[in-house]
């Protein structure tokens, strides 16, 4: 899966415009442009002491989607509700955010490309309870597989 990570991480890391603002290019419509200064701590409160946030962003429909990472490199896709529930959306293997980190792109830009693709299996979660959020996940999912055709 690793290889996997890093092959979806280049392609992300050369799309036109670059990484740094993926969230506001592919995203812009579902996610504000600033997290709370209290996203690790509403993350800790709702998963326990043993998750830290790779990457949290405030959502334009309540509550933050982040991407949580544990101490043994396992990630998971989590939304914390307005009223602090934690709903997991998506449990990653070992190396998706440290592989975002390696290529300089953001860890939920690179979640939510494993997950379009359909590489980790939600079960519909994603599209169930964000389904905004998922829409645009697929429209970066068309951009990178034009990219990755050639």
């Amino acid at each position: 899966m690793l290889e996997h990570y890093r092959d979806l991480a280049d392609q992300l890391a050369t799309m036109p415009g670059g990484p740094a603002d993926l969230r506001g290019d592919y995203f812009g419509a579902v996610a504000l442009p600033d997290a709370p200064a209290d996203a690790a701590a509403q993350l800790k409160a709702a998963l326990g002491e043993g998750h830290v946030p790779a990457e949290a962003w405030a959502l334009a429909s309540g509550g933050l989607l982040a991407l949580a990472e544990s101490g043994d490199g396992n990630a998971q896709l989590v939304w914390l509700t307005d009223g602090g529930a934690a709903e997991v959306i998506l449990d990653y293997p070992p190396g998706l955010a440290e592989t975002a980190r390696e290529y300089g792109i953001p860890p939920l830009g690179l979640a939510l490309l494993v997950q379009a693709m359909g590489s980790a299996d939600d079960g519909g979660r994603l599209r169930r309870l964000l389904p905004a959020v998922d829409k645009a996940a697929k429209g970066l999912l068309l951009i990178a597989s034009c990219r990755l055709c050639g």
